[in-house]
């Protein structure tokens, strides 16, 4: 498992995807950290997707600008 960036304690884990659609193998990761560390908060995948979308389970994913006013704003830490 492989998680590309974890912050304060897994408050968030994200994961960053160059490609424009993220299918549930992407995804795997992040869910087996999950399972692993349940104090995990979100789980955020940052991609070329146009449209920010949660997946069933809880993952976040974001267009890399909705990430970034994310980031700016202080919305997930």
């Amino acid at each position: 498992m492989s998680i590309d960036f974890i912050a304060n304690d897994c408050q968030a884990a994200i994961e960053v995807k160059g490609k424009k659609h993220v299918g549930n193998e992407d995804l795997r990761a992040l869910r087996e950290l999950k399972v692993e560390q349940p104090q995990t908060g979100h789980r955020i995948v940052v991609s070329m997707e146009t449209r920010s979308r949660l997946t069933d389970d809880g993952i976040l994913i974001l267009p890399y600008i909705d990430f970034i006013q994310g980031l700016w704003s202080k919305e997930w830490f």
